[in-house]
């Protein structure tokens, strides 16, 4: 038909924003609070609205890890985790390959204190080698997408073609 269009689905108009979510659990199944990295300026306590208890919320103008927002997550793992300075009860933890973990000095010099054994997986194998992202992130971002799929058909006046940050 001439001049008719089918929309195949709404979709926001906030692509390319970039949020880093952080997490970590162990193998009992057991989660730290995750910390959300957001692309920001500011932070806002807007963003911090229905978060999950105890996540930290903080901004970069990326969207993404640095050097210093890894050994803010790091620190927060120690204390999460009641880790104490000892090389006795040694913990493994595992990670990707990023730059920002594996040549991270200050990083690597607080892991060492407090007993963190740090193995990163090779590049671009970590979809199939992470175990996070084989067991928990790929469900949640296949029921994600379906949520915000679901709720932008719904409310499709809410779909910004500017995002004002």
């Amino acid at each position: 038909m001439k001049g008719k269009h089918q929309v195949g689905a709404v979709t926001s108009g906030e692509r390319g924003m970039n949020t880093t979510c952080i997490c970590c659990m162990n193998g009992a199944g057991e989660f730290i609070s995750p910390i959300l990295i957001y692309k920001r300026k500011r932070m806002t306590s807007d963003v911090e609205r229905g978060g999950p208890p105890n996540t930290v919320y903080i901004c970069s103008e990326s969207g993404w890890i640095t050097f210093e927002l890894f050994l803010e997550w790091l620190k927060h793992f120690i204390k999460y985790t009641r880790l104490e300075k000892s090389k006795k009860n040694q913990i493994l933890l595992i990670l990707d390959g990023h730059s920002r973990h594996t040549k991270n000095l200050d990083a690597i010099n607080l892991a060492r204190d407090y007993g963190i054994v740090m193995l990163s997986l090779p590049s671009h194998t970590i979809h199939k080698l992470q175990p996070l992202d084989r067991s928990f992130f790929k469900p949640l971002k296949q029921n994600l997408n379906s949520a915000c799929t679901s709720w932008l058909r719904n409310h499709p006046e809410s779909v910004n073609k500017q995002s004002n940050i």
